[in-house]
């Protein structure tokens, strides 16, 4: 798989072994993140969490935070160990100004009618890091992210946007997430304090083993606050927690508050993790063991268990949260839901064999789905090498299966064949059984030619080419045309990706 632009972070994978994914080793191109939310393999919350990680290249475990962000599952993010990418890192630079950035990139999509562009400015020093991200839309510009993070010795204090990493995420999650098919109306000056994102927003405060957080959102005319705070302490391979936090939702004179507490615990230097949370009115529990390349997880939440902030161990699929009291309601993956996932890979000289299963019901009164994949990846010789795999979806909304064949030679150039075959409720899916070709091609010493030509078995047709430069001095640009058939005789989107570090 090529570089995407220097952009990703990627585990191996999550059960440290090799694995294949269903959708996201597909992905080639920056572009192609946006033609997947189209075809529907994320939401667009998911979709956003994912641009913010795409775009602003700071995310140092994004793996995590792909199955946090509640629109995959580990099932389908588990992948191979040919990394999509790998980001230079932002070391510290000691000696430079500290105003000056030294991170600079600049991305902008132009098709007619459909144009958006962004800009990340980031900065990192010692104790010190900050970074801005601003999106357009069609020529109106809005602050999407902003983040500063000031460290002293044993106290840190952040600003702006964060993550929380706390347990296994079940009392407070690493996102405070944005609500349910949201459009948001804001006042001239307002995205600024109320960026629309699924961080969150507001300060964080830690010293040694305490954390302290607070977050304000604003969803058009309902507030959400969240205060709350969590302690962890190490002894000797093990560590052992408390969290607690509320959620207060206000709205003209109407107004509700939510709580919710946990304990957690990671032993044995993290190969085994659990966590007790209570969220409002019930309990829910999750369990982690990480052995010798086998990944387990295991969770259950009472059907009253409400936690808006919660990012323990679920299914993507969802309960809603909803107050008539209230115009938006949230996602409560957790809410009623009882699961089990199991990952475990092998490695065999020139073969590499994963399988993964995941067994889950949403609520109680749904039924039991399952979700099971085996992938494996022959090499031939250190050029050339042979993929296969097959997995199955059984669940109350659908069943499909996947058998996915590929084969690619990396010398110089690099270049991959597939197809792979979508099967639903016993028939062929024509739109979504698809073959392709991808070639990378090293032009110059700096030139890097990349392009990719796909069918579906329906006969419908796309394409993208792509170029990109190393101008000199850590600058780079990347030019990529897409086109389908659906633009006709029309022209389709051109992408445009300038950056810079110092």
């Amino acid at each position: 798989m090529t570089r995407l632009s220097s952009i990703f972070i990627f585990y191996v994978s999550l059960t440290s072994s090799a694995a294949f994914g269903q959708w996201y080793d597909r992905i080639q191109t920056e572009s192609d993140w946006e033609s997947y939310f189209r075809e529907g393999y994320y939401d667009y919350n998911t979709y956003q969490i994912y641009r913010e990680i795409i775009e602003s290249d700071n995310i140092a475990d994004t793996a995590e935070y792909i199955v946090s962000s509640m629109g995959s599952s580990p099932v389908e993010i588990a992948r191979s160990g040919s990394n999509p990418g790998t980001a230079r890192p932002l070391a510290p630079q000691p000696g430079r100004p500290l105003p000056l950035p030294d991170y600079l990139r600049i991305g902008r999509k132009v098709h007619s009618g459909d144009n958006r562009g962004y800009v990340t400015i980031g900065r990192n020093s010692d104790g010190f890091s900050t970074r801005l991200k601003f999106d357009d839309e069609n020529g109106e510009w809005k602050t999407a992210y902003r983040h500063l993070d000031l460290k002293k010795g044993r106290l840190q204090v952040i600003l702006g946007n964060y993550t929380v990493n706390a347990g296994s995420g079940a009392g407070i999650g690493r996102f405070d997430y944005r609500p349910v098919s949201f459009e948001p109306e804001f006042a001239r000056g307002e995205n600024l304090l109320f960026p629309d994102n699924s961080y969150y927003n507001g300060i964080k405060l830690a010293y040694g083993s305490l954390t302290a957080l607070f977050s304000s959102k604003k969803y058009n005319d309902v507030r959400k606050n969240v205060g709350g705070g969590f302690w962890s302490g190490k002894f000797g391979a093990h560590v052992l927690g408390l969290s607690a936090a509320a959620t207060f939702l206000n709205a003209d004179s109407e107004s509700r508050k939510l709580g919710s507490a946990s304990v957690f615990a990671e032993l044995y230097e993290g190969r085994l993790a659990a966590e007790i949370a209570y969220g409002e009115s019930g309990f829910g529990y999750c369990l982690r063991t990480n052995e010798n390349n086998f990944l387990v997880k295991v969770w259950h939440y009472d059907n009253k268990y409400i936690n808006l902030q919660s990012s323990g161990f679920a299914h993507p699929d969802y309960e809603s949260f909803s107050d008539d009291r209230f115009e938006i309601s949230f996602r409560q993956p957790q809410k009623g839901e009882t699961g089990f996932y199991t990952g475990y890979g092998l490695i065999l000289r020139r073969v590499r064999i994963s399988a993964s299963t995941e067994i889950w019901k949403k609520s109680p009164a749904s039924r039991t789905a399952m979700f099971n994949s085996l992938y494996g990846r022959f090499e031939l010789n250190r050029n050339f090498s042979l993929n296969a795999g097959l997995s199955r979806r059984d669940s109350y909304s659908a069943e499909r299966s996947t058998v996915d064949i590929g084969a690619d030679y990396s010398r110089g150039i690099r270049v991959e064949a597939r197809t792979y075959l979508r099967i639903a409720s016993g028939k062929i899916d024509h739109d979504d059984s698809k073959y392709h070709l991808y070639v990378s091609i090293p032009a110059a010493e700096r030139i890097v030619l990349r392009g990719r030509i796909r069918w579906n078995y329906s006969g419908d047709f796309d394409f993208f080419m792509e170029q990109k430069t190393e101008i000199a001095g850590g600058l780079s640009l990347s030019a990529t045309y897409r086109w389908n058939n659906d633009y006709d005789a029309d022209l389709g989107p051109f992408f445009l990706i300038l950056d810079k570090r110092w």
